[in-house]
């Protein structure tokens, strides 16, 4: 992910440093790159965190009169950990939303994101599984994110939820399926590295 995502609420900082986020000079001198050549409709497409996410990128993610240069689209996972518990993930995450401006949507329902690219705007369409524990999962539109090409960011035309929590883990081949997209059990988040 390209967009700064900071995973705690106040003054502390949480970082996973495998994304962008730990290579915050890099990011910073690439998006300072596409605002001065002026690229129109700079979008960036990742994937591989079980959530959808639309962000508007900046130079600097903390300073909010830093311009919007470009816009990233997240994609969510098809089916990883079972049905998301939606709630639990807005809950944890809307607070931090708040002190990060940049974030223009995020949701954790299972699914994908299907793109329609024309010369003036992107679509992005998630579409998103009713349930991917049993066979009689539905896919159906969520959300709907523009980026138009003379107006940088994401912008949100619709969002309904079609998932259903069960209230009970489902059980699968190995066990209990747990939902995914939050800290694990003892609710703390630290910072990765690695060295590649």
């Amino acid at each position: 992910m390209l967009a700064q995502t900071d995973r705690l609420v106040g003054r502390a900082e949480n970082y996973d440093l495998d994304t962008w986020d730990g290579a915050r000079v890099q990011r910073r001198r690439l998006l300072e790159t596409v605002g001065r050549a002026g690229v129109d409709g700079f979008v960036v497409l990742s994937g591989d965190w079980h959530a959808t996410w639309g962000c508007d990128l900046r130079p600097d993610f903390d300073d909010e009169r830093s311009p919007v240069v470009g816009s990233e689209l997240v994609a969510t996972s098809i089916s990883s950990s079972g049905d998301p518990d939606v709630d639990r993930f807005l809950d944890f995450y809307r607070p931090i939303q708040r002190e990060s401006p940049h974030w223009r949507f995020l949701d954790n329902q299972r699914g994908y994101l299907r793109v329609d690219v024309g010369p003036d705007v992107l679509r992005a369409t998630l579409r998103a599984a009713t349930t991917v524990v049993t066979r009689d999962g539905r896919v159906e539109d969520s959300a709907h994110l523009v980026v138009e090409r003379d107006r940088p960011g994401v912008h949100v035309e619709s969002y309904r939820r079609v998932a259903v929590h069960h209230r009970r883990p489902p059980v699968g081949p190995a066990g209990p399926l747990k939902p995914a997209g939050l800290p694990r059990p003892g609710g703390e988040l630290t910072a990765r590295t690695s060295l590649r």
